[in-house]
C-alpha cells in the first residue's frame, strides 16, 4: 500500500453530502411544515440539520493538507500560497455579502453582516495559516484550548449588568454581536454566524486537518479507516460526555456540539472513503461528487435563486407560489404538509445535483 495522494473521491462525495444537506435544509416547500429532522434546534440539542454545517466546516480542514501538499508539490512558494488564501477570504467574504443583500432586498440598509460564507471565510483563513506553520500535535492543542477558552468566556465573564449567563435571549456572544453588527444580523437577539462562535467552528476545521493530514500519511488503507472511526468514536463521546454540563448548542457553537459533529464527521468520512475509495463501489455517490467538484459555486447559486423565486416579480406571483403552492402542494396534500414541503426540498437538490453533473460533464470547475 502507499499514501493517500493528493484526491480523494470519497472527500469530493463527503463534500457533495454536505452541500446536498445545505440545500435539503434551507428550501422546504413551507416553513411551517418541515420535518422535525431537518428543523435546527432552537437551543439546545442537535438535528439532523444541525449537523450539516459543521461537516462542511470539517470538510474544510480535511482539504487543506491535500491541497496545500499538490501546491507546494508543484513548487508553489509560501508567498503565492498566502496571496491564494487571502484572496479567497476575501471573494468568500464577499459572497456572503452579496447573498445576505440579495436576501434584505430591496432594503440593503438592513443587510445581515454575518453569515455561513463569511464565517467559511474566518476559519479558512485561520485554519490554512495554522495548516503551514503548527504541527498536528500543536494543531490538536489548539482546537482544545479554543473549545476550552469558547466555554470559559460564555461560563464565566459578566457582562452587560449581567453575571456569567447563558440563555437563548441572554448571553455574552449575542451581546457582543449586538455591539459590533448592531440590527445587521440574523435576529434581533443574535447571530448564529457571530464572532464567538468563529473560535470554536475553527477548533472544527483543525480537528478537520488532523484527519485530512492522516489521510495522506498513512500507508494502509485499514489504517486509515480504523484512524478515522477511532478518533471519531473519542471526539463523539468526548462531546457527549462534555454535553452533560455543557449542552450540544448549534447558535453558541458550543465545544460538545464542536467535538460531537466532528466525530460524526469523521466516520462519516470514513464511511465514504471505505466505499468508494476502497470498495471502489462508486456509482451511487456520482451525484454527491457532481457536488462536491463545485461545492461552494452550488451552495451560492442555490441561495441566490431561493432568494429570487421566493419574490413577485413585475406584479406576477412568486415562482414558488406557483410551482409549490398551486402544483406540488395541493397534488400531495393528501400525503401530508410536511412531505408535499420535503418534495419541493427534494426537486431543488433535483436541480441542482443536475447542474452539478452538467458542469462536472463539462469539466468546469468554478473556484473562489
Amino acid at each position: 500500500m502507499t499514501a493517500a495522494g493528493d484526491h480523494l473521491s470519497s472527500l469530493d462525495a463527503f463534500r457533495g453530502l454536505a452541500i446536498a444537506g445545505m440545500i435539503l435544509v434551507n428550501n422546504p416547500g413551507n416553513w411551517n411544515a418541515v420535518p422535525e429532522s431537518l428543523t435546527h434546534a432552537n437551543w439546545d440539542g442537535c438535528t439532523l440539520a444541525d449537523v450539516v454545517f459543521p461537516f462542511f466546516i470539517f470538510i474544510v480542514g480535511v482539504a487543506l493538507p491535500f491541497a496545500f501538499a499538490r501546491r507546494i508539490g508543484r513548487g508553489q512558494e509560501r508567498g503565492a500560497l498566502y496571496g491564494r488564501i487571502v484572496r479567497r477570504t476575501i471573494i468568500l467574504t464577499a459572497l456572503g455579502i452579496v447573498l445576505n443583500a440579495a436576501a434584505s432586498w430591496p432594503d440593503l440598509a438592513a443587510t445581515r453582516i454575518p453569515g455561513v460564507l463569511q464565517r467559511i471565510a474566518i476559519v479558512y483563513l485561520a485554519a490554512s495559516l495554522l495548516m503551514l506553520h503548527a504541527s498536528a500535535a500543536w494543531r490538536a492543542v489548539l482546537a482544545f484550548a479554543l473549545f476550552v477558552a469558547h466555554w470559559a468566556i460564555l461560563t464565566l465573564v459578566p457582562f452587560g449588568g449581567h453575571g456569567a449567563i447563558v440563555t437563548h435571549d441572554v448571553n455574552l456572544a449575542a451581546y457582543l454581536d449586538r455591539i459590533v453588527f448592531g440590527t445587521h444580523m440574523l435576529t434581533p437577539v443574535g447571530d448564529p454566524e457571530g464572532l464567538l462562535g468563529t473560535l470554536p467552528a475553527i477548533g472544527t476545521a483543525l480537528v478537520g486537518t488532523l484527519a485530512g493530514e492522516w489521510m495522506r500519511t498513512a500507508i494502509d488503507e485499514r489504517r486509515r479507516v480504523a484512524g478515522l472511526v477511532f478518533g471519531g468514536m473519542t471526539a463523539l463521546a468526548a462531546g457527549l460526555a462534555w454535553a452533560t454540563v455543557w449542552p450540544l448548542n448549534k447558535p453558541l457553537w458550543s465545544g460538545s456540539y464542536a467535538l460531537f459533529t466532528a466525530g460524526l464527521a469523521a466516520i462519516t468520512f470514513a464511511a465514504c472513503y471505505m466505499l468508494i475509495d476502497v470498495e471502489r463501489t462508486r456509482a451511487w455517490a456520482k451525484p454527491l461528487v457532481w457536488l462536491g467538484v463545485n461545492p461552494l459555486a452550488i451552495y451560492f447559486a442555490s441561495e441566490l435563486v431561493r432568494n429570487v423565486i421566493d419574490r413577485e416579480i413585475g406584479g406576477a406571483a412568486a415562482i414558488k407560489v406557483r410551482v409549490f403552492w398551486d402544483m406540488i402542494g395541493p397534488a400531495l396534500d393528501r400525503f401530508g404538509a410536511e412531505w408535499a414541503s420535503f418534495a419541493f426540498a427534494l426537486l431543488t437538490l433535483g436541480v441542482w445535483t443536475a447542474v452539478a453533473g452538467l458542469l462536472h460533464w463539462r469539466g468546469i470547475r468554478l473556484r473562489v
